[in-house]
């Protein structure tokens, strides 16, 4: 069956300090078919998405600590869809259209690393400044250290 989707790139600002989303921007990219099985499941159809726009498997994301939430919102006619829902289970057609969001984490701020010692020192050794980055603005997901 062939699928529309509307992808979009929910970008969230996600403080290492809070452990927890600040801020959500939401991109929307062009629509885009997939061809499915007809005996195809909800992640079928997000892989599909997912190597049509180039984009990282879901499963290789780093998940910064404190995040929990899933990677990917499938998303048809107001129903959130999960991965193992057949599609013609959910009520999706050949010709329909379907709203698909990836989550792209952006690290913002810092957090103390954990000391072996007691020291009350605030030296810049005692910072932890590694953040990881999950998508770029232009939509293209990639894992870098900064």
């Amino acid at each position: 069956m062939r699928v529309t989707v509307r992808p979009a790139v929910e970008r969230q600002r996600f403080s290492l300090y809070w452990k927890e989303v600040m801020q959500t921007a939401t991109d929307l990219l062009e629509p885009v078919e997939v061809e499915i099985d007809d005996a195809g499941t909800v992640k079928d159809l997000r892989d599909a998405v997912a190597s049509k726009l180039g984009w990282q498997p879901a499963g290789e994301l780093l998940r910064l600590e404190g995040f929990t939430e899933p990677w990917e919102k499938t998303i048809f006619k107001g129903r959130q869809l999960s991965d193992e829902t057949p599609l013609a289970e959910a009520g999706v057609n050949s010709g329909d259209t379907v709203s698909h969001a990836r989550i792209c984490l952006y690290a913002e701020g810092w957090k103390l690393k954990d000391s072996l010692d007691d020291d009350d020192s605030s030296d810049d050794e005692d910072l932890d400044f590694d953040m990881y980055l999950h998508a770029e603005p232009d939509g293209k997901l990639r894992r870098r250290e900064l």
